[in-house]
């Protein structure tokens, strides 16, 4: 398809691309500081919007056999896993009715079909290649602000945020208000980075697919990336002051993973690399521990007893709920999304996103998301040299997909709709 076929498309993917990583800071300024709807939901359901129209445009080329039609194994599963999701409006009882099963369908399976949608838009391998650039520089301005608002936190007032709209209060989530300023750690004054997201653990997730995709380009005409290793830097700096322990476990995997995969018969050949290695883990988990033992802050960030035994305590729950209804609850019962429906510490977390979708579809639901998972790392490891205009569109997707995966384990790391979004489209124009 030509570029000036598809023009229309590829702008409302650019909108996508590089608002994504600005959208809680944006939809908490124009909702609630100008104010600028009496219908909030409009600011805040753009992206579904754009999604629609996307949709449209997949279809259409699709009828018009200007993109192929893909279904794979892949695509039929999800097609299965979104049918069983239409099937439990049916056959569930749902306390809230027909928007409680809205929003249970818009947290689980928006970003599928995001993926599903980029496989059939047929973008160029330049047109690719600017969506990654637009997204690296929204990305920059996301970092810039998070550690702009740090600044602020250390030497001015958190509640300085109030300015821009946000609610006068910490640690909470109320349905149809402003985001609190700022999410403490628990039991002291600290204010976790959360920078333009909901919270810190969603921008610790998306710092994860963002320290792949820095580490992966080379774009030259982007002046910030001449200095990837600074920039780097800034990431893993911000992500450790999200304080989010899951996203610190899935980037570690994620760079295990990119390591071995990437860069293993290397490595493996040069024994240089090898002890350097081996020195930089080491001389990290030295740190670590001296830091742990030494400093009882960092002691109680990285041990959390409050929030280490409510993670597994929340796993056995889950557990026993699925054992008793093994064809699940419904969706928008446990998670996220049932936090729009009960009070503020009603509604139940299992802090593990595979357990969630166990409690919400059953075991079958479950079974089926994990197979996702796997089969689209199977395929994106195949295709893991994949190059689109220069740009390493496997090795971005691969490292973001093993970074939430495995965060997902210890966190509902799958709720943030601007990360899941970027993460799935450019796995769905990774997997063409």
């Amino acid at each position: 398809m030509s570029d000036h076929n598809n023009k229309a498309e590829f702008f409302f993917a650019k909108i996508l691309f590089f608002l994504l990583p600005l959208h809680a800071l944006l939809v908490t300024v124009l909702n609630f500081k100008l104010e600028v709807t009496e219908v909030p939901l409009l600011i805040t359901a753009w992206k579904e919007i754009v999604i629609a129209l996307l949709t449209v445009f997949a279809i259409v080329n699709i009828v018009r056999k200007k993109t192929t039609l893909r279904i794979d194994t892949v695509s039929v599963l999800i097609l299965l896993y979104l049918g069983l999701g239409i099937l439990s409006y049916f056959v569930h009882e749902y306390e809230f009715g027909l928007k409680q099963w809205i929003f249970g369908m818009r947290f689980d399976f928006s970003f599928l079909i995001a993926f599903l949608i980029f496989r059939h838009l047929g973008f160029s391998e330049n047109q690719r290649a600017q969506l990654i650039k637009l997204l690296l520089l929204s990305s920059a301005i996301a970092v810039g602000y998070g550690l702009l608002t740090f600044v602020v936190f250390l030497f001015v007032d958190p509640a300085m945020l109030t300015y821009l709209g946000f609610r006068n209060d910490w640690s909470t989530f109320i349905p149809g208000e402003a985001l609190a300023f700022c999410q403490r750690l628990e039991n002291t004054g600290f204010c976790r980075l959360q920078s333009t997201f909901a919270g810190p653990n969603q921008y610790g997730i998306f710092l994860v697919f963002l320290a792949g995709a820095v580490w992966f380009s080379s774009f030259k005409e982007i002046s910030i990336l001449r200095y990837k290793n600074n920039l780097l830097a800034t990431i893993a700096i911000s992500l450790l002051l999200t304080l989010s322990r899951s996203a610190w476990i899935g980037f570690m995997a994620a760079v295990g993973m990119a390591v071995v995969v990437f860069y293993g018969d290397e490595i493996k050949n040069s024994i240089k690399k090898r002890r350097a290695m081996l020195m930089v883990v080491m001389v990290s988990m030295v740190i670590m521990a001296v830091a742990a033992l030494t400093i009882p802050s960092v002691r109680h960030a990285i041990i959390r007893p409050g929030s280490t035994s409510g993670h597994f305590q929340n796993a056995y729950i889950a557990t026993e709920r699925m054992w008793k209804h093994p064809f699940g609850e419904g969706l928008a019962t446990v998670g996220p999304a049932s936090s729009y429906f009960h009070k503020p510490g009603e509604a139940f977390h299992p802090e593990n996103w595979y357990l969630q979708v166990g409690i919400e579809m059953g075991w079958i639901g479950m079974a089926l998301f994990l197979a996702i998972i796997v089969l689209m790392a199977q395929r994106l490891f195949k295709e893991r040299l994949k190059m689109s205009a220069g740009v390493p569109l496997g090795k971005i997707a691969l490292f973001g997909l093993c970074g939430i995966a495995i965060a997902g384990l210890f966190l509902h790391s799958f709720e943030d709709a601007p990360t899941t979004l970027l993460i799935f489209s450019v796995i769905g124009m990774a997997l063409l």
